[in-house]
């Protein structure tokens, strides 16, 4: 995850035991309700990445 801060960005890397336990403290502590009720266990852990390409570069004054 990157954050931005007044100095910068900020970068905080989880392994997949941290977020599986951050994703029990939510459904313990019911942080989220969903349409169908209250979440009751975990479903799956997924990372989406995003790839940028820069495909144009303007003049340089």
């Amino acid at each position: 995850m990157v954050y931005h801060s007044g100095q910068g960005p900020f970068l905080i890397t989880l392994t997949a035991n941290e977020i599986e336990a951050a994703m029990d403290m939510m459904i313990q502590r019911n942080i989220f309700l969903s349409p169908s009720g209250e979440l009751t266990s975990m479903r799956d852990i997924r990372i989406v990445g995003t790839t940028i390409d820069d495909m144009y570069d303007p003049p340089q004054g």
